[in-house]
């Protein structure tokens, strides 16, 4: 089983994923209360800066994992919050390989993740990426399709944001 907690409360972040191995494994990330309390030292809430921008912008922490994301984020992953905070962005957008064994970041495809490793690299190096071409292998309810991103990344505190500047097709 893994169980999903804040590292800043300990605050559950999602039910837990159960697994053939009985052994309890840990992921931690942050919850929205505490990156609520952390933009505070910024003069404003998360959800107001959010929502000042015009694209759509997730919220991700170190392990790939969304904490939140702003309405236009919602409306062009079709999902409601709640199928969005807590899960990883490969299972978020819908990446084909994300539900292939091993999951998000855990597959061969992921070692070449564009999105991912820009993600990864502005939260270990504090530098920001500006309008990075990406694509991904998305299943859609039409079949498998190549999407193409411009995407920026920016890390605030214990989070990177990453905005989806353009979406369309290879």
């Amino acid at each position: 089983m893994i169980r999903y907690i804040c590292f800043e409360c300990q605050t559950e972040l999602r039910p837990p994923d159960q697994l053939e191995n009985p052994e309890e494994l840990i992921s931690h990330g942050l919850c929205r209360k505490c990156l609520e309390i952390s933009m505070s030292r910024f003069g404003r809430s998360l959800t107001n800066y959010l929502q000042s921008f015009s694209e759509p912008v997730l919220v991700v922490d170190q392990d790939g994992r969304i904490i939140t994301v702003n309405d236009s984020g919602q409306e062009v992953l079709s999902k409601n919050i709640t199928k969005i905070e807590g899960y990883l962005g490969g299972q978020v957008f819908g990446c084909l390989h994300s539900k292939e064994p091993g999951g998000c970041g855990e597959t061969l495809h992921c070692l070449s993740c564009v999105v991912r490793n820009t993600v990864e690299e502005t939260y270990k190096t504090g530098i920001a990426h500006h309008r990075i071409p990406a694509c991904q292998d998305l299943d859609t309810v039409s079949g498998p399709r190549t999407t193409r991103f411009i995407i920026s990344t920016e890390k605030i505190e214990k989070a990177v944001l990453l905005i989806l500047e353009e979406i369309g097709p290879e």
